[in-house]
This record gives C-alpha cells, structure tokens and sequence, in this order.
C-alpha cells in the first residue's frame, strides 16, 4: 500500500496525519464558512440578525484575512519539521532509526498541540469536553461535537502510532478504547440531556461498532452494525440536519449545488467499505471523513439559514 512507501512515510509520516487534517479542515472551515455572510448570520445571537444584514464587510473579511495568514504561517512550520524529518532519515544510517523515530514522535506531538491550541478555542471546548450543552450556543456546540466525532479515527490513528513503540499492546488498546468511548459519548449524553430519544438512537449505535472493534468478534458482523448505523445516519442527515423534503430552491445555496453535495456526502458516508472491500489507504479514509463533515456543515449551516 502507498501508506507503506518510503517515499509517501519520508514526505508525511504517519504520526503527523492529525496534524495534516487538522490544518486542511481548519482550511477549507475558514474559506467556505467563515467567508458567508449566512455563516455569521446564523451562528450569530439570532436577535442581531437584522443588524448583521448592514454590517457584513470587514467585520467578516478582516478577521478571515488573520486567520488565513496564521494558517499559512502553520503551513510553514509544519512543512519545515517534515523536511528536518526528511534530512535527519536522509543523513542517518540504519542504527540511527530510533534517533528519527523519537525527532518524529516529539515533533510530532508539539505540532499538533500547537496547532489544536491555535484551531479550537474559538468554539465552547470546555462546554464540549463536559458533554454538556446550552440552549443559547447550541448550533456551535452541535457543530463542534460532530466535528470532534469525525476527527474520531485520525486521533485514534495518532494516538496508536505514537504509542505502539513505547508500550505494551494491553496498555495502547486501553488507551485508545478509553478515547473512543468518549468521543463517541460526547453526542450521545448531549442528546440525553435534551431528550431527543431518536438522536440518541442514532449516537447509541456506535457502541455495537465500539465493541465489535475491541473484542473477538467476526468482521462480517462488525460491518452489518457500521452499515445500519451509517444507513441510519445518512436518513437523519437528509431528513433531519438538512431537511431535503423542505424547500431548497430558497436557500442559499442552489438546488443542484445542494443535490450534488449531498450525494456525494452520503457516497462518502461508506467510505468504510473502501477499506473492507480494496484494502484502502488509512491517510485517504481519514481525509475522505474530513470531507464529508465540511459539506455535512455547510448543508447543516445553509438550512438554518433558511429557517431563521
């Protein structure tokens, strides 16, 4: 698999996968959201929203046009690290592989805590991490929360990658079921809290997935309960999160723009199957989630402008 290549490891190793999509997310978050004037609009306190109607120049350019310039400068670092990881693999010798292991791994981990501190506290992390939720910022904790479950795997990748040499197998699956269970519980105990029984079906069916993954049990049937729940998923998406059986031929969005994303959200939304059937690339499934939950935002964001 290309994942395995010299060359593929010698450009991006696998420890700075979360690192990588977390600034292409944060990215292609800016550039299509931040961007709109329905964004702000919407995420705004809804009793503004008249006034947001006459004041929507520099208050959304100024502040893109910042982040866009931390974005590259992340970029940079990012890329200088890559290419010390590089030069250090290509001066060392073969009894030096511990050397580059370790640079990799420590560099690695600074990276990412950078650029997580740099990307994520403009949302209610501490609200998010409680499982919590509040009426008043409700969209950006939802938002947020999903976003958090998509980075699901590409953290879980992370955490295996950097932990597999220094501890014992029982130790990493611990820690790494321990993770999962509470990503995955963030959405779940929100949806208890706010009594919405059909969503919390919906989160709920993650755990037959969780405990297929984690114990002895045969693939086959791990992937009947990931298809029900992504068959599931994908019904509350239309019918739920976007609403496609309401009108969207007054939305912000046009109509086809609107059909194309979805399906092709909903054809990403099995990209499960990829790695089942062809034996896929981790680095591509984990981009290939990324996406979807961009376009899920954007659809999610483009109705609730509508419904305002």
């Amino acid at each position: 698999m290309l994942e395995d290549e010299t060359l593929f490891n010698l450009l991006i190793p696998k420890s700075f996968y979360l690192s990588v999509l977390i600034i292409f997310f944060d990215y292609f978050y800016q550039q299509f959201f931040i961007s709109y004037p329905f964004y702000k609009k919407v995420i705004s306190n809804k009793s503004k929203l008249q006034e947001n109607d006459t004041k929507k120049s520099t208050k959304i350019i100024d502040p893109n046009i910042k982040h866009k310039a931390y974005i590259i400068k992340l970029t940079k670092a990012l890329t200088i690290l890559l290419l010390s990881r590089a030069l250090i693999v290509t001066l060392s010798n073969s009894e030096n592989v511990s050397l580059v292991d370790t640079f990799t791994n420590v560099s690695s981990i600074v990276s990412t805590t950078f650029i997580l501190f740099k990307c994520l506290p403009r949302e209610k992390l501490k609200t998010i991490m409680l499982c919590s939720i509040t009426q008043k910022d409700r969209l950006k904790i939802v938002i947020q929360s999903d976003i958090l479950l998509s980075f699901n795997s590409a953290i879980l990748f992370y955490i295996k990658t950097l932990f597999t040499t220094h501890f014992e197998n029982f130790q990493v699956i611990s820690i790494l079921v321990f993770v999962n269970f509470y990503i995955v519980s963030i959405r779940f105990i929100q949806c208890i809290r706010e009594r919405n029984w059909l969503n919390v079906l919906k989160y709920g069916l993650n755990y037959p997935v969780l405990y297929c993954m984690y114990h002895d049990v045969n693939n086959n049937t791990l992937y009947y309960f990931k298809i029900a729940q992504t068959f599931y998923g994908a019904l509350w998406d239309l019918l739920m999160d976007w609403k496609l059986h309401v009108s969207i031929s007054s939305r912000v969005l046009n109509k086809s723009t609107i059909i194309s994303l979805a399906i092709t959200a909903l054809l990403l939304k099995f990209s499960f199957l990829y790695a089942h059937v062809f034996n896929g690339i981790t680095f591509i499934l984990l981009t290939l989630e990324i996406v979807r939950r961009l376009i899920w935002v954007l659809l999610r964001l483009d109705y609730e402008y509508y419904a305002l």
